[in-house]
């Protein structure tokens, strides 16, 4: 992993790209352009206070200008000098009076506007310029730059002079009005992700620029004729409310943006970067926005003062610069150094103290006139000297609450996580825990719960051995007392009375990946103070730390005891394979004399047999052979299951091995009188190992004649060509049940039993079958007859297929 440079005091330092050289020297070229608004601002002409409007009568002539209506009015005074003397007459005649033009903005508003604008500028230029590699600093920065200067500029007026440059900042002003609000759509549309309808509308943005950019050029030519004279001011009115509109309805899909992202986000980060930012840009613009301009789209006028909405709009480079700095947005701890945000507040604040002292210094001028040329000088020395006090009490709260905080615990986090590595159970890391969080919070009492199975494993520094009663409901991570901590939202009246009882006032689920392992609880602060949000963030750190080598401690004993518990089973598979394999051998030698002896007796060798013997004896004969073969078939399965012995493969005649087959089994097929029926060619040729081709056909004809109904017939078809050899056997039993039909091939299953015999198998003779049919190259499949019975067909090459592709 990559290590961010820091600078000598252990902050990260900021990696400037040629794009942050290019945004800053942009932002400090827009410092001309914000003094000239400024500048501009004070020379902005407007009626004498005692001069009464309702006496006019429309249309007027001011000066030179014929006006229709007071809007007009008051755009053609504000383009004349302050203190110049200007005629206003009615058309015909009948009345007139000369006025003397005065300031039209009072010093706070100046001072107001002056502070608002040049935060902005500060927040554009120290905040997101170094960061404008990020798709949402680049927007911002423009929004927070052009934001500054339309506040700078003040408004569209006339210039006091020739039109160009004079026009210039008038044109600023109405262009920024339609950019800003394409770049908070852009951001609500981006971020925190970017949504559905940036991904399949990427052109939705630029075209939306476009509309702006017309409705701007609209709006700026009809100002520019009405201005040279060749204009009407109601040419101007339409694209200028239409700005406004543009300006409300995108600002207002792009906080619509906002909280549709800040819904799906699942990060709590990301969640409350998008809270603050949109809490800003909603309480920055919406006074402006909805108090200030759109009632005058309606024609009525605004709601409240310019310069009351500047004052709100201060909130939004704040919010903005909390979301950076508290929350880590744009992928940084601290994106500034610590002096440079000292210095920022502190001239925030300074600024603030200057528009008070001239608030207050008006007041006395009012009273006292002489005192005039003293207000500015005494509001200037004041605010200035109280500089540096604030900017040493913005240091040690910022160090003491923030930095330094967040600084002490993420050492002791990662001196944590070091410690966790080596603990070995459960109890260790209640207990490293406890211990943990009464070093570093230092609590009044700790209680730390794990839960693993059915064992419980905790901590107490009460001095008790007694569990707290109660556990954290589902769903809830985190709640306090009500005043106990900094977040407002995780406390409840709800907090369990037990709880308070033993002297808990925060309780904090230790959990991760939705797995909930115990609970920790906590007294009071040692120090009788509340939990701040870097506490809070700490014991949700340690917690989920915690629960995380939990899981790894359980997962750890699950593994070994399942190995364990495989070994088990392992060793007993190796038993039972071995048993059966000694139990098979040492049945099949008995069984094999008793069959031999009773053949002997058969045949004649110890005498002549009766009828009636002869009887018993073929069906003890029967009996054994068939024991024989179940016994062939488990000692066979046993070596199956053990890796299957290497065999020699060779060309073998299918049809001489089911003939050998019919021959050993047709006295058992005569005992129920049933026919046995081959269908086969002189030779069928396969490849594979003669004396397994046995036992599989041997096993297909006995599990035949088992479910055969007496008196019936069993057919027996052999075919072959070129590649393959097919035998099929057919009987006229009940037929397969069509769920056995997938499972009756498996070791140890057997079909519905049998009610045409009361012998029953292993399950193991079609499992042989299968297993020898595949490791000769072919298959074996189950079904049945059309007009009842099963019927099994086995299916094996006729020839070598790797010794035919290699000649082929």
């Amino acid at each position: 992993m990559s290590q961010q440079a820091t600078d000598g005091q252990g902050w990260p330092r900021l990696a400037w790209n040629p794009s942050t050289w290019v945004h800053t020297a942009i932002a400090l070229v827009a410092i001309s352009l914000y003094i000239l608004g400024g500048m501009a601002q004070t020379h902005v002409s407007g009626l004498p206070s005692d001069f009464d409007r309702d006496q006019l009568t429309y249309p007027v002539l001011v000066g030179k200008y014929k006006v229709d209506s007071e809007y007009e009015l008051l755009a053609r005074v504000a383009g004349e000098p302050v203190g110049y003397p200007l005629l206003v007459r009615s058309q015909d005649g009948s009345t007139s009076t000369l006025i003397t033009t005065r300031n039209l903005y009072t010093s706070f508003h100046r001072w107001v506007t002056r502070i608002n604008g040049l935060f902005f500028l500060a927040v554009s230029l120290f905040v997101f310029a170094p960061r404008v590699d990020k798709i949402p600093a680049r927007d911002l920065f423009w929004a927070c730059l052009l934001y500054g200067l339309t506040v700078m500029v003040g408004g569209i007026y006339p210039p006091q002079g020739p039109t160009w440059p004079g026009a210039a900042l008038p044109l600023i002003r109405i262009t920024s009005l339609v950019i800003m609000p394409t770049l908070m759509l852009h951001v609500g549309l981006t971020f925190p992700r970017r949504i559905m309808v940036a991904q399949r509308f990427p052109w939705l943005v630029p075209a939306i620029m476009a509309l702006g950019l017309a409705l701007a050029a609209w709006h700026f030519g009809a100002w520019l004729r009405w201005f040279e004279g060749s204009g009407s001011w109601d040419a101007i009115d339409i694209p200028r409310r239409a700005g406004i509109i543009f300006l409300a309805l995108f600002f207002g899909f792009g906080c619509v943006g906002m909280i549709y992202g800040y819904q799906r986000s699942e990060k709590e980060r990301e969640r409350e970067q998008v809270k603050w930012l949109l809490w800003g840009i909603t309480m920055g613009s919406t006074p402006y926005i909805c108090l200030h301009a759109l009632p005058t789209v309606i024609g009525g006028a605004p709601l409240l003062p310019v310069e009351v909405t500047r004052l709100f709009s201060v909130v939004t480079p704040i919010a903005m610069s909390f979301v950076v700095i508290r929350h880590k947005w744009l992928d940084v701890d601290i994106i500034i150094r610590r002096s440079l945000l000292y210095v920022l507040l502190a001239s925030m604040m300074v600024g603030i103290y200057a528009v008070i002292g001239v608030f207050i210094g008006q007041r006395v001028q009012e009273r006292w006139p002489a005192t005039a040329p003293f207000v500015p000088i005494i509001a200037t020395t004041v605010a200035a000297m109280l500089f540096t006090p604030t900017r040493q009490g913005f240091a040690q709260l910022i160090d003491r609450v923030i930095f330094k905080i967040r600084y002490n615990h993420n050492q002791a986090l990662a001196a944590l996580r070091n410690e966790l590595r080596e603990v070995e159970d459960h109890q260790q890391i209640v207990d490293l825990l406890a211990d943990f969080l009464g070093r570093h919070l230092r609590p009044n009492a700790t209680a730390v719960l794990l839960r693993d199975d059915d064992e419980d494993f905790q901590a107490n520094t009460r001095g008790d051995a007694e569990t707290p009663v109660g556990i954290l409901p589902a769903g809830v991570p985190v709640m306090a007392l009500p005043g106990m901590t900094a977040r407002p939202g995780i406390e409840t009246q709800g907090f369990p009375a037990s709880w308070q009882n033993d002297g808990f006032v925060l309780a904090q689920a230790v959990e991760a990946e939705g797995i909930r392992f115990g609970q920790l609880l906590l007294g009071e602060k040692s120090t009788g103070r509340s939990y701040v949000a870097e506490d809070l963030d700490l014991l949700a750190e340690a917690a989920r730390e915690a629960a995380i080598y939990a899981h790894r401690i359980s997962l750890k004993k699950d593994f070994v005891d399942e190995v364990v518990a495989r070994h088990r089973v392992e060793e007993m598979n190796r038993f039972r394979t071995q048993f059966f394999a000694q139990f098979a051998h040492d049945l099949r030698s008995p069984l094999t004399s008793i069959n031999w002896a009773a053949r002997n007796i058969l045949d004649g060798v110890v005498g002549e047999v009766s009828d009636t013997m002869a009887e018993y004896l073929e069906g003890i004969e029967s009996s054994a052979r068939q024991l024989v073969r179940l016994v062939n078939n488990l000692l066979e399965a046993t070596r199956l299951e053990a890796k299957m012995p290497e065999v020699e493969f060779t060309q073998v005649d299918l049809a001489r091995t089911v003939m050998e087959s019919v021959s050993k089994i047709k006295a058992t097929a005569d005992m129920k009188k049933l026919d046995l029926v081959v269908e086969s060619p002189a030779s069928a040729r396969i490849y594979g190992n003669e004396e397994k081709l046995l036992e599989m056909i041997d096993n297909l004809i006995e599990n035949a004649i088992r479910y055969a109904p007496p008196e019936t017939r069993i057919d027996i078809r052999i075919s072959t060509d070129d590649d393959l050899t097919d035998f099929v056997i057919e009987d006229r039993g009940p037929g397969l049940d069509p769920a056995d039909i997938c499972s009756i091939f498996e070791p140890y299953r057997q079909g519905a039993p049998s009610p045409h015999s009361t012998q029953q198998g292993f399950g193991l003779g079609l499992f042989v079958v299968k297993s020898w049919a595949e490791r000769m190259g072919g298959q074996v499949t189950a079904g049945n007859r059309d007009d009842g019975g099963a019927r099994f067909a086995l299916v094996l090459p006729s020839r070598n297929m790797n010794e035919a592709r290699e000649t082929s």
